[in-house]
């Protein structure tokens, strides 16, 4: 997690707004947990025949936690597509360094959270959900989302080692490993 509370003023650009103040490392934290009942529903066959929709919509859910300083962004619905949140939430920051506004869309619900690129290296962060409101550096986004959905890939493999032998765990584990989520999006969208 980054760490720090230091304030600096980023230097002049046509997004920046002179009256706000910008931590310099704001603290980002992302967690989740799985549904209890749903986890007692999975077994090996199950995870060895999971089609990609499956894996990254219907098996895990749970509850996302995600909070940047004192802004609190969690989804503690009890159904969030977790490793669907993580890819889309990692793919979604990427997009930030090309774009100026980026979305991750929940599933099965309308509601989002909205990344907007202040200058090059700030992002705010809003969602639909809540009045919460946060800003801190892409980078830092980049670096705990990344290791947010590593960290999902790794629990979901301790937890059922067969895992690893399902081909679409496979081909999502090898695109996070190339940097390729919007590939993954593409995979996700043509199967869903």
């Amino acid at each position: 997690m980054s760490r720090g509370c230091e304030e600096t003023t980023p230097t002049w650009n046509r997004f920046f707004d002179p009256s706000r103040t910008i931590k310099k490392d704001a603290m980002i934290s992302l967690n989740y947990s799985l549904d209890k009942y749903q986890l007692s529903l999975i077994d090996d066959k199950t995870i060895a025949n999971a089609s990609i929709s499956d894996l990254t919509v219907y098996l895990f859910c749970g509850d996302v936690m995600f909070s940047v300083d004192d802004s609190s962004f969690d989804a503690r619905w009890g159904w969030i597509p977790v490793l669907d949140f993580a890819i889309q939430a990692y793919d979604a920051v990427r997009l930030l360094n090309g774009s100026k506004d980026a979305y991750l869309h929940f599933t099965e619900n309308e509601d989002y959270i909205q990344f907007s690129r202040i200058d090059t290296i700030h992002a705010d962060i809003s969602a639909s959900y809540t009045a919460a409101r946060a800003t801190t550096l892409i980078s830092d986004l980049e670096i705990e989302t990344k290791k947010f959905l590593r960290h999902i890939l790794a629990d979901l493999s301790q937890r059922w080692p067969s895992i690893s032998n399902n081909q679409h765990f496979r081909i999502i584990n090898e695109m996070i490993r190339v940097q390729d989520t919007r590939l993954i999006q593409h995979v996700l969208g043509q199967n869903r």
